[in-house]
């Protein structure tokens, strides 16, 4: 037989859940009325609210340590919060005498729909929660995890690199004589290796060209000695620009 105790503060009545002597006293008495009736066990609690915020992996439960020493095998059970709004439902094994193929399970549902006859012929939507269940493991979560967030930053990051080409080509537009990349580099200011990338890639995607002046061209510059101007091409820069290395 298999008994289910639903939840431990619920079912066992403890003067102090944070007692290991009270904790370790209840977890003998378990054992040997299951060794007596060659049951197995099952005891459900709560996660302590300062591991609820970590990864399923790393959380503990309630109470004592004992609970988790004492046992044979411990799991947690949660939503893995890394995952997004799609996010399976991972059980992972964190302790465990017996040797198993895998230490996690994912489960997944899903909200189907279907076309059912009633009994008086009349056709009804039947909605149904499916759910899918897999093998899983901390270190291919943690593999998943990394990539999603280094693809954020990359759109992070290209986000930021658009925003700067956009403002280099503002300040050569709105200028009154001929900026060099000094005076525009000091009218922006900001993180100089995100200005150097925007302005290589627009100079290397044709949308802004840098030359030396003629005498008659009266710069804009930093340094009165500095003859080098900007100049913006008839090529348009827009939003649907992606930014890669080039």
């Amino acid at each position: 037989p298999l008994f289910i105790f639903d939840t431990s503060a619920a079912s066992f009545d403890l003067n102090d859940e944070n007692s290991n002597t009270e904790q370790s006293k209840m977890l003998a008495a378990i054992k040997a009325a299951t060794q007596q009736h060659k049951a197995s066990v099952w005891i459900i609690g709560h996660v302590s609210k300062g591991s609820a915020q970590y990864d399923v992996k790393n959380q503990s439960s309630r109470g004592a340590s004992s609970i988790e020493s004492d046992v044979q095998t411990a799991v947690t059970m949660g939503r893995d919060l890394t995952a997004g709004a799609n996010a399976p439902t991972v059980l992972s094994i964190i302790k465990n005498r017996i040797s198993t193929e895998f230490d996690e399970l994912n489960f997944r549902g899903e909200l189907k729909e279907e076309l059912v006859e009633d009994e008086f012929g009349d056709i009804q939507t039947v909605r149904l929660l499916v759910g899918q269940v897999s093998k899983s493991s901390y270190s291919q979560r943690k593999e998943i995890k990394d990539s999603v967030k280094a693809t954020k930053k990359a759109e992070l990051d290209e986000r930021k690199q658009l925003d700067v080409c956009s403002k280099i080509i503002k300040t050569i537009e709105q200028s009154n004589s001929i900026p060099s990349r000094a005076f525009v580099k000091s009218i922006l200011g900001g993180n100089s290796g995100l200005f150097s990338y925007a302005f290589n890639y627009l100079s290397d995607n044709g949308y802004l060209i840098a030359r030396y002046l003629y005498p008659n061209e009266k710069p804009n510059a930093v340094s009165s000695s500095n003859r080098s101007g900007l100049f913006l091409t008839d090529k348009k820069f827009g939003d649907f620009d992606v930014m890669s290395e080039t």
